[in-house]
């Protein structure tokens, strides 16, 4: 009788703050895991915005049961803490009474609202190994593994002091978390003219900035070729955004794809906001402008910035105006999007889940 795959757990949320992209990663996570023979279960939260993450998509996944108010936030919770929905001690609970009397070999969390507390009581009742999946080292995490797929001079000193454990860190785009479909994606020509432009501002996109884009490429940059916006049926303003669409006649709108390779490989420049969908623009080698949407983006996309990875908004939560104008600039410049794009591909290989999960699996 064989044995019995090792099983690993991976505890992630989508919700209109939080966004798609922790569920993403971790669903593409899981496609390497499965891939070298381990058994996968997602735990997400219900009644938030997972649920449709995981339509169509064979995946085991259970739901954590909604919770009807949120739990005061204490002055010794991480600054994220509002995401969860609940206290970690109920999110723990919850966790644990739903994986019941499972064999679990290590939990992978990706949440900025669990911290090192919620790391070592489900590790001390479920006798497994922790992996978190981290971007920011702004809370204790208490792990055994650390996966930072964001470029940084030292990892080790940035998780200097969040790093209680002193565990092995997996830093940089060597580890981005990126879909099967990635390794061996067809590559963003990079051509010479403009003719389209993708647009990626997240799954949920809460304020909307896939108008805020479209209409600065018209009024502003001038432009007035094919738009193609990608989002999902999670976005709050997915009704707006087709009437948009609508109105503008030569701009489309696709949902829920199962992956953005494609995507990404036919448009001749890319405007999309900071996140995981970062590495995967790179690995395309889309040529890329990132608009900043939330302070903890401009941490990763101003090094990449720096290195001419991608260009960059010049100020966070920029207007229509500001994206035209440096759309504009793009445009007019084929051989900046050509070195953009060269560079992207050089940081990115596509490989980064396929490490990961070989480590987690030595783990166990």
């Amino acid at each position: 009788m064989s044995a019995m795959p090792p099983l690993i757990v991976i505890r992630a949320d989508a919700s209109s703050l939080i966004g798609s992209g922790h569920v993403r990663r971790c669903q593409s996570l899981a496609e390497a895991l499965l891939d070298q023979g381990a058994a996968v279960l997602f735990v997400v939260r219900a009644g938030m915005s997972g649920e449709a993450l995981f339509d169509g998509r064979a995946l085991n996944t259970v739901f954590l049961p909604p919770r009807t108010a949120s739990a005061a936030v204490r002055h010794d919770d991480p600054a994220h803490a509002h995401w969860l929905g609940a206290s970690w001690q109920d999110d723990a609970a919850d966790t644990l009474e739903i994986l019941g009397e499972r064999k679990v070999a290590a939990v992978v969390v990706d949440h900025y609202a669990l911290d090192a507390r919620w790391h070592a009581q489900v590790s001390e009742r479920l006798d497994c190994k922790i992996v978190a999946i981290d971007d920011l080292a702004d809370r204790p995490l208490a792990a055994a593994l650390i996966v930072d797929h964001n470029h940084a001079e030292s990892h080790a000193r940035k998780y200097a002091v969040a790093n209680q454990h002193a565990s092995p860190i997996l830093g940089g785009p060597h580890f981005a978390l990126l879909g099967r479909r990635f390794r061996s994606a067809s590559r963003n020509p990079a051509a010479a003219d403009v003719r389209s432009i993708g647009i990626f501002m997240g799954g949920i996109d809460l304020e909307n900035y896939s108008e805020r884009v479209v209409r600065g490429l018209r009024d502003t940059a001038d432009f007035n070729g094919d738009l193609e916006i990608v989002s999902t049926r999670s976005n709050p303003n997915l009704v707006d955004l087709l009437r948009l669409a609508e109105l503008d006649g030569r701009c489309s709108v696709s949902l829920d794809l199962p992956d953005l390779a494609d995507f990404f490989g036919r448009h001749e420049l890319h405007i999309g906001a900071g996140g995981g969908a970062t590495w995967e623009r790179c690995c395309v080698g889309a040529p890329s402008l990132a608009v900043i949407v939330a302070d903890n983006q401009r941490q990763v996309l101003d090094p990449l910035a720096r290195l001419d990875v991608l260009a960059v908004t010049d100020m966070p939560a920029p207007d229509a105006t500001a994206i035209g104008a440096r759309a504009r600039a793009l445009i007019d410049s084929p051989a900046l999007r050509l070195q953009l794009s060269h560079n992207a591909k050089e940081l990115v290989d596509g490989q980064g889940c396929v490490r990961v999960a070989r480590e987690i699996e030595s783990l166990c």
